[in-house]
């Protein structure tokens, strides 16, 4: 942003509130995986560029082609998130231009003994 790098985290829009339940999100959530018109922006950064929801904000790829897309809501969380910027994975892959993934981050929505049952298959699917 403004040629200066920021973290750009793809993720499942969509999943990000049942994930997180406890950020504060100042504006709304994304509730379309695919959207890739849409972003949240980590409160640091809609600070530092004077980002608010409804802001438009350009992203560019690693050839500084631009893609303007709109800010529908500013994550508060108190950690690293709120330097970040999260978007689909779609709009990651097209802004790196990489079909692979660097860093993944799982979480796993279960209770009980269905959270083990879930977590040895993950484990398993993994390796």
């Amino acid at each position: 942003m403004n040629e200066k790098p920021v973290v750009l985290a793809g993720t499942w829009l969509d999943q990000m509130k049942k994930v997180s339940p406890y950020w504060r999100v100042d504006g709304s959530w994304i509730n379309d995986r695919k959207n890739i018109k849409e972003a949240m922006v980590g409160v640091n950064i809609a600070k530092k560029y004077d980002i608010k929801p409804g802001s438009d904000i350009e992203l560019f790829d690693q050839n500084k082609r631009g893609m303007t897309i709109s800010v529908r809501g500013v994550v508060t969380s108190g950690g690293k998130e709120d330097n970040q910027i999260f978007v689909s994975t779609d709009l990651a892959e097209k802004l790196s231009q990489k079909k692979s993934t660097d860093i993944i981050l799982l979480s796993l929505l279960e209770k009980g003994s269905n959270l083990e049952k879930k977590a040895g298959t993950l484990q398993v699917s993994i390796h």
